[in-house]
């Protein structure tokens, strides 16, 4: 499923259908997925940051401060039982990473490469409640380029665990690949329907970061995506997430209701862009929505920040 801005197409127009009889959806579960989008920044210039060069464009964090409510850090042998996130969906295992506080529980899936709709590491897996925990449904979210990009992070950062109070934060790092398990326009018929710009062949060249931030009392997980552009032309993308879904849960989109759009949908209509995306499971429901506005960081750099929640 995916959810974009300035999308090839998004989710056809059509009369949006009833809640699924005798399901319960229960309480619900939430990312706020943000993108700090970097366009137009040219490499070499004088107002270029020293080192880092994604560090200006991070998201601020919540002050420090306070009781221990949350914590963050890596699953090992000898903590995998107690702070894994179990259920019918789990993906977790040792070497990946952990965020908690008293509400909520997620995985961060560790580097590496799999075979999956989201082949690398660096997204949410897991994510269940702390209290009366339903059991992990939640699949997967990550970025969805043009027709096929995605993101590859390489680099796992513990930037707070917890221990000084206030939020726990997980920052990871990397660039932009080439998604070989779902490319778009590797569909014989539809490949001639789309131009070369778009095609996911065509390298960005962006390094990209997301930050994941939870903060006491939160039943949800802030999410900010980085996009930087270091080279001395712009770089124009479509983006969005795309959801590998987990265990047996119903995506709901507005205007289509239940179920997912096909290939011919997506090719064909003139769909409207996802004002929000909902997944409907067993005693738990999860949802996406997003939120933009627009700041200028210097005469030749624009950052958009496009949040959304699950």
């Amino acid at each position: 499923m995916l959810t974009s801005q300035r999308a090839l197409h998004a989710v056809a127009q059509r009369r949006s259908s009833s809640i699924r009889p005798g399901r319960s959806a229960g309480r619900a579960l939430r990312l706020c997925l943000g993108a700090l989008l970097l366009a137009g920044a040219a490499a070499g210039c004088s107002d270029d940051p020293p080192g880092d060069p994604l560090a200006p464009y991070l998201p601020e964090l919540p002050e420090a401060g306070g009781p221990q409510v949350t914590r963050a850090g890596r699953l090992t042998s000898d903590n995998f039982e107690r702070e894994r996130v179990p259920g019918p969906a789990s993906q977790g295992r040792v070497g990946d990473y952990f965020l908690r506080n008293d509400r909520v529980r997620v995985v961060v899936q560790q580097p590496g490469r799999a075979i999956a709709p989201l082949p690398y590491g660096g997204n949410i897996i897991d994510m269940d409640f702390v209290d009366k925990p339903v059991g992990d449904q939640f699949g997967e979210v990550g970025l969805f380029l043009l027709t096929g990009r995605t993101a590859n992070f390489t680099e796992v950062e513990v930037v707070r665990d917890g221990s000084a109070g206030g939020p726990a934060v997980l920052r990871c790092r990397g660039g932009d690949v080439v998604d070989d398990y779902v490319t778009i326009t590797a569909l014989g018929p539809v490949a001639p329907l789309f131009r070369d710009s778009v095609r996911a062949e065509r390298e960005l060249g962006l390094k990209l970061a997301v930050t994941y931030i939870l903060s006491p009392g939160q039943d949800h997980v802030d999410v900010a995506y980085t996009f930087y552009n270091p080279s001395g032309a712009e770089v124009g993308t479509s983006w969005g997430t795309m959801t590998d879904a987990g265990g047996d849960v119903w995506t709901y989109t507005k205007g289509h209701g239940f179920g997912q759009p096909s290939i011919q949908d997506l090719v064909a209509s003139e769909l409207p862009l996802n004002a929000y995306v909902a997944e409907q499971g067993d005693g738990v429901s999860y949802g996406r929505s997003r939120i933009t506005r627009r700041r200028r960081i210097t005469p030749h750099r624009i950052l958009l920040l496009i949040s959304v929640t699950i």
